[in-house]
C-alpha cells in the first residue's frame, strides 16, 4: 500500500567548484560521534543507556555528538499499555549491528574488535568508544540545512559534504535521519521503577534516504557533494521537537562524520578554521615558557565577531596566557571575510609535576549552536612518574594519588589514559620511570593504542603498575561481551604475563599477599569490598613467562591467584586483579604501591638467604606437574590445608612429580635432609 508521503531527491556533485560550498568546512576535522542506541519502552536497563549517551553528548563540544534512539526488538514490540515507537527501519539496523541484548549501541557503526562480528556495544563501553571516535580523523566533513513548510508539512533538507582526504571505497553513502524528542510516555526502569511520564528523546522517526542511504559515487580528496531531500511529515510528529541528523558512511558500516540541526530552520554554521604549525603535545620544565601560535581564519561571507577562550587545567603554580596581555584567558575579535587572526598562547609550568591540559575554543554569540572550533594542548613537566586514569575510573583517582604520595613520590603527574599514546608519540615521556594505570572496573579495559604505548614504554625500561577487576576477563576471555583484540591479548600474555582463568564473583571477599613471594610476602591481608554497586569480580589469573604470584584469595578460594609481578622485559610490571579502591585495608593498598616503587627502583630485591632456605618449586602455581629442587638430598612431604599428608617422595637434588590427582588449593611442602638436621618449608598453590 502506498504511503501518504513524498520523498524526492535532487543530487549533484562538484569536483572543482568549491566556492559553491556554504554549509560545510573544508578544514581537516576529526569525526563526529554518531551513537545509535537500540532501545525499547519495556527495556528496564535502557534508561541507564539513555543517561550514559546524554552524558557523552554533554561532556563533548557542541555539535560533536549525534544521538539516535532506535526502538526495536522484543522490548519495543507492541503490547497493551505500551506505545509502539518502532519504525520500518529498526529491524534492518539491528540486524546490521547484530544486536541481541538491550541496551546496545553502535558508535559510528565502527567495529572496535575485528575478530567480533557485531558492532553493537554494551552501555559500559560507549564512553570509551565515543572518545576514540572523537580522536579519529575524518576524510569528509558534513553540513546540513533544514526547512519546514507548516502548510504543506513539507520538510526540505540540504546536505553538503567535502572530502578532505581520499577514501578507499568507490561508493560512500549519505544518510538523513528525522528524529523527535520530548515524547512523554511510559518506560520500564529497573533502577527507579516504571516511569509513566518518561521523556523519550532522540527517537528515530524516519530515514529520508532509506535504510541504507543514498550513494556518493567515486569520492576522492576535494570532492564536494551537494544533495537535497524532501519528506512530508505526518501530523503525529511535532516538528518543533525534531532534529535532522545527516552523516556519510564508508559502506553500510563505518560512519565517517555527520552534523545535526533543528528540523525547522536549522543550519550548520562554519565559524572558520583554527590551525597551528606547532607541536601541541610537549614536555617542559619549571619556569620554561612554552609558546604556541594558532591562526583563526574567517571563512564566512560576512564580518564575524568571535569569542576566543583558553581553558586551562593545571596546578595553581602554573601560568597560562591567551594573547599578549598577562593573565588573559578570553578575547572577542572582529574578523573580516577571508582574513586571518593570530592567537598567541603562552604556558609556563611551575614547580608542581603535572600534565597541563589546555583547550583553545572559538564560539559565536550570533550562532551559539554552531560547531565550536577547538584545539587542545598538553604540556607535561617536572614528572618522573605518571598516573593514567581510565575515563570511567577517574572517581578513584585520588586513592592512587594518595598512595603514590605516601610511597615517597614527589614528582608524579596524572592524566587520562586516552592521552598516553599522544604523549608517547611526541616523545614527551622521556623523563618518566613508572606508569600507574587506574583501570578500576571499566570497559574496554584497554584500547589498542594504550596497549601499544605501554608495551613501548616497558620495552624502553619504564615500569608499570596496573590494577582493576575484570581486566583479564575483558581482554582474555571468550565472552561475547568482552573487548579483547589481538593487540590487547598479546599485551596481557606477554607484558602483563597473565593468563585469564576465570571471572571472580562476590564469594571472593578475602585476599592475602603470597607469603612465599620475596618482595610482597610480608605485607599482610585484606577483605575485598564491593564499590561497584553489587558488581564484585576479583580477577582469577595464572602467571606466565616466569612471572610470580603475589596475591592469593582465601576462604573457599585458596590457591586462586589475583595478582602478579614480572620482570621479563626492560621495565618491571605489577598487576593486581582488583583496584586499590577495593581494599578494605587501605594501609595494605598503600603498602603495595610503596613496595612496588621500591622493587621498581631496585631498593628492595629478592632475599637470597630466604630463598636458599626454601625448596625451589616450578612452575607456580602448579597445574599438572611440579619440579622440586633442594640444596641437599632428602625426603619431601606434602600436606593439604587439613594437615593430611597427600604425598611423600625421595628427592636427590631434583625431582618432578605429577599432581594430576590433587585438587585445587594451597599445600605445604616440608623437606628433610637425609642424615642431617636441615628442614625446609614452602607453601604453594595448585590450580586445576
Amino acid at each position: 500500500m502506498m504511503k501518504k508521503l513524498l520523498v524526492s531527491l535532487i543530487f549533484f556533485l562538484c569536483w572543482t567548484k568549491i566556492s559553491a560550498q556554504d554549509l560545510v568546512s573544508t578544514q581537516k576535522l576529526n569525526r563526529t560521534v554518531v551513537l545509535e542506541d537500540f532501545t525499547g519502552v519495556r527495556c528496564g536497563y535502557c534508561p541507564e543507556g539513555h543517561v550514559i549517551a546524554a552524558d557523552i553528548k554533554k561532556n563533548n563540544p557542541v555539535g560533536s555528538v549525534i544521538l539516535i534512539n532506535i526502538h526495536v526488538g522484543p522490548f519495543a514490540s507492541p503490547m497493551d499499555g505500551y506505545p509502539d515507537f518502532t519504525t520500518p527501519f529498526g529491524d534492518g539496523l539491528r540486524e546490521l549491528a547484530i544486536v541481541s541484548s538491550y541496551p546496545s549501541a553502535t558508535v559510528n557503526r565502527h567495529k572496535f574488535d575485528p575478530a567480533v562480528a557485531t558492532t553493537g556495544l554494551s552501555r559500559n563501553a560507549w564512553t570509551n568508544a565515543a572518545a576514540e571516535m572523537r580522536k579519529t580523523a575524518s576524510p569528509v566533513n558534513v553540513g546540513v540545512q533544514s526547512t519546514f513548510d507548516p502548510v504543506t508539512r513539507l520538510l526540505t533538507v540540504n546536505v553538503e559534504g567535502y572530502y578532505t582526504d581520499d577514501v578507499k571505497e568507490k561508493v560512500n553513502y549519505v544518510h538523513v535521519v528525522l528524529k523527535e524528542s520530548n515524547i512523554i510516555a511510559i518506560q520500564s526502569d529497573y533502577t527507579n521503577g516504571t516511569q509513566q511520564n518518561y521523556s523519550h528523546d532522540n527517537m528515530l522517526r524516519h530515514l529520508l534516504t532509506g535504510l541504507w542511504g543514498d550513494t556518493v559515487n567515486s569520492p576522492r580528496k576535494s570532492t564536494f557533494v551537494k544533495k537535497q531531500y524532501t519528506y512530508t511529515v505526518p501530523e503525529s510528529i511535532v516538528i518543533e521537537n525534531c532534529d535532522i541528523a545527516a552523516f556519510i558512511s564508508q559502506t553500510k558500516q563505518e560512519i565517517y562524520s555527520g552534523a545535526e540541526v533543528k528540523a525547522n530552520g536549522g543550519k550548520t554554521i562554519v565559524l572558520g578554521t583554527l590551525s597551528t604549525q606547532d607541536n601541541v603535545v610537549v614536555s617542559g620544565t619549571k619556569e620554561q615558557e612554552k609558546g604556541f601560535t594558532f591562526t583563526l581564519t574567517n571563512t564566512q561571507k560576512e564580518k564575524s565577531t568571535l569569542n576566543i577562550s583558553l581553558i586551562s587545567q593545571h596546578p595553581n603554580d602554573w601560568k597560562s596566557q591567551l594573547g599578549t596581555e598577562s593573565g588573559n584567558t578570553t578575547l572577542k575579535v572582529d574578523i573580516e571575510p577571508g582574513q586571518d587572526y593570530s592567537i598567541p598562547i603562552k604556558i609556563i609550568p611551575g614547580a608542581s609535576a603535572a600534565v597541563g591540559h589546555y583547550a583553545v575554543k572559538v564560539t559565536s554569540d550570533t550562532y551559539p549552536e554552531a560547531f565550536e572550533l577547538r584545539k587542545d594542548i598538553y604540556v607535561i613537566a617536572n614528572a618522573d612518574e605518571l598516573l593514567i586514569n581510565h575515563v570511567d575510573a577517574q572517581k578513584f583517582e585520588e586513592i592512587y594519588v594518595t598512595a603514590i604520595k605516601k610511597s615517597g613520590s614527589d614528582n608524579a603527574a596524572s592524566t587520562n589514559a586516552d592521552i598516553l599514546a599522544e604523549l608517547m608519540n611526541n616523545n614527551a615521556l622521556t623523563s618518566i620511570k613508572t606508569i600507574y594505570y587506574n583501570v578500576s572496573w571499566s570497559f574496554p579495559a584497554m584500547s589498542d593504542n594504550t596497549a601499544l604505548s605501554l608495551q613501548s614504554a616497558i620495552d624502553e625500561g619504564v615500569n608499570l603498575f596496573i590494577a582493576g577487576q575484570d581486566i583479564a576477563w575483558d581482554i582474555g576471555s571468550t565472552d561475547t561481551r568482552a573487548h579483547g583484540t589481538q593487540i590487547t591479548k598479546s599485551f596481557l600474555r606477554n607484558y602483563m604475563n597473565a593468563l585469564y582463568i576465570s571471572d571472580g564473583d562476590s564469594t571472593i571477599t578475602e585476599m592475602s599477599m603470597n607469603v612465599e613471594d620475596a618482595i610482597f610476602g610480608d605485607l599482610g591481608n585484606s577483605s575485598i569490598i564491593d564499590v561497584h554497586n553489587k558488581n564484585l569480580y576479583p580477577e582469577v589469573v595464572r602467571p606466565l613467562n616466569g612471572a610470580y604470584p603475589i596475591i592469593q584469595y582465601e576462604g573457599n578460594h585458596e590457591g586462586k591467584i589475583g595478582g602478579i609481578r614480572s620482570d621479563n622485559h626492560a621495565g618491571k610490571v605489577v598487576y593486581l586483579g582488583i583496584g586499590l579502591e577495593q581494599f578494605a585495608n587501605q594501609e595494605l593498598a598503600e603498602s603495595i604501591v610503596k613496595r612496588s616503587r621500591e622493587w621498581f627502583a631496585g631498593t628492595v630485591s629478592v632475599n637470597e638467604e630466604s630463598t636458599a632456605n626454601s625448596p625451589i618449586l616450578t612452575p607456580v602455581p602448579v597445574m599438572g606437574a611440579m619440579t622440586v629442587t633442594l640444596p641437599f638430598d632428602g625426603t619431601v612431604y606434602i600436606f593439604n590445608t587439613s594437615g593430611e599428608k597427600v604425598a611423600e617422595f625421595i628427592c636427590n637434588n631434583t625431582v618432578t612429580l605429577s599432581v594430576e590427582s590433587f585438587s585445587s588449593g594451597m599445600y605445604t611442602m616440608i623437606a628433610l635432609e637425609n642424615e642431617g638436621t636441615k628442614t625446609l618449608h614452602k607453601t604453594f598453590p595448585i590450580i586445576r
